[in-house]
């Protein structure tokens, strides 16, 4: 079933709030790009979920947002 357009603009506000949160808890590599890896090991989340979101391809669940909420230092509301 395709997503729909309000899908799409929820999904592109959470990609932005992420990068910009993991940027904030300095989950950046050397090279400027998001360190995945390093939150993934922090969270418990899997890398593979995490790049799901930051690509806009996945919408997160509750039980996944609340350890990565921990490990960028920012509520589960604000996340």
């Amino acid at each position: 079933m395709p997503i729909t357009d309000d899908q799409k603009q929820r999904r592109r506000a959470f990609a932005a709030y992420l990068k910009d949160a993991m940027r904030a808890a300095g989950y950046v590599r050397p090279n400027g790009e998001e360190d995945v890896p390093a939150l993934s090991r922090m969270s418990g989340v899997a890398d593979n979920i995490l790049r799901r979101w930051l690509n806009e391809d996945g919408d997160p669940s509750l039980p996944n947002l609340r350890p990565v909420a921990t490990a960028l230092g920012v509520s589960k509301r604000d996340l």
